[in-house]
Order: C-alpha cells, then structure tokens, then sequence
C-alpha cells in the first residue's frame, strides 16, 4: 500500500521515470498475493497504463488498459462502475492513437455504464460527457459536442448549488465550453457570453 502510495506520489510530481519501477513492482507483488484475475490486479493495471499513457506509450497503455478490463469483466460483469472507470481509460489510450471512432464507442459504453450505476447527474458522469465532448471536438463535430458539454457543465453547477463545494473539473469544463464555443463562431465575446448563459441560471458568474 505504502509503494503504491509512493508510485502515485511521484506520477503526480511528474517524476514519472522513478513511478515506473514502483508501479511495476506493485503489480508483481499483487499478481503474487492477489493473482492475475483480481480486482487489486486489474487497479495496478491501470495504475501502469495511466503512466504510459502520460508518457507518450499509448501502445503500452492500450494493453495494461484491455488486460485490466477483461479482468474486471470476468469478475463482475459487463456492467460493473469498474468496468465503465476501465472503459474509459482504455478509451483515452485509443484516442491518443488516433482512432476517434473506436474511442468514441468505447466512451459512449462507459457512459452508459455510469449513467446505470451513478445516475445521470453524478460528477463522474460529467466528466465522461466532458471527454467525449472533447472527442467531438477533435473530429470537427462542433453542432453534436455542444449540448453534450453544455449538459455537463450544467451538472457540475447543480453540485456547486447543491453541496456548496466547487468540483475539481468545474474551471476545465468552463474553460472547455468557451473552447469549443469559440471553434464554432470565432468570436471570443461570443463565446464566452455562451458560457454566461449557461452558467447565470445557477447564480454563477464568470
């Protein structure tokens, strides 16, 4: 746990040359105590691939991605959150080479997924409707990213007015909706009075 801890500590600095040995150490250890078609097994996975894919080894994160999915499918089932998390993640590592189409189904499956088992108006739903958002953006398909984005940066508002507390990802999606509003007119004004508009009704200005 302590490895672990310190493998995540050191990704996060951005030491990510000194996580790697700890990350894979991690990993041994628990297909040593856990097996390889554990729960732990398939996070330490992940943990690894999220590394690569930091790094620019997105090949290698594809794998340690599919090899933590099958895992969690063969132990819980096709509709597990931990499928969805995994789902998504393997989406990302897909996006990165290149295949838009092939991460996009990957992102709207997952999305279902989280929309079973946290409700559509959870923040991490949010985020999924954010990333594929950006997808569509990266595809030029402006008209179908808008409401998407609009609809999860609507929720994350809902949980500011509801909790009184700022979700991390709120800023990065605002900033995200003014993006992509200004690919689509060209106009900073207007984009980010698009934004106003959208945030207003919750009492929260920009």
């Amino acid at each position: 746990f302590d490895l672990n801890n310190l493998a995540q500590a050191l990704k996060a600095s951005g030491r990510h040359s000194e996580a790697e040995p700890l990350m894979r150490h991690v990993l041994e250890i628990r297909i040593t105590v856990y097996g390889l078609n554990h729960p732990e097994t398939a996070v330490a996975h992940n943990n690894l691939a999220a590394l690569y894919l930091a790094t620019g080894g997105a090949p290698e994160a594809e794998a340690g991605f599919r090899r933590a999915l099958a895992i969690d499918e063969h132990v819980f089932g096709s509709g597990h959150s931990s499928v969805g998390r995994d789902l998504s993640n393997l989406a990302q590592a897909v996006k990165a080479l290149g295949r838009y189409d092939e991460a996009e189904d990957l992102m709207r499956k997952a999305l279902s997924i989280k929309a079973r088992t946290n409700g559509d108006s959870h923040p991490e739903f949010a985020i999924g409707l954010n990333n594929l958002a950006q997808l569509l953006k990266l595809m030029d398909r402006l008209d179908e990213a808008e409401p998407i984005l609009r609809t999860a940066l609507e929720i994350l508002l809902k949980g500011l007015v509801a909790t009184g507390h700022q979700h991390p990802n709120l800023l990065p999606v605002v900033n995200n909706y003014i993006s992509l509003e200004l690919k689509r007119s060209g106009s900073e004004e207007q984009a980010i009075e698009k934004a106003r508009e959208v945030m207003e009704p919750f009492g929260v200005s920009l």
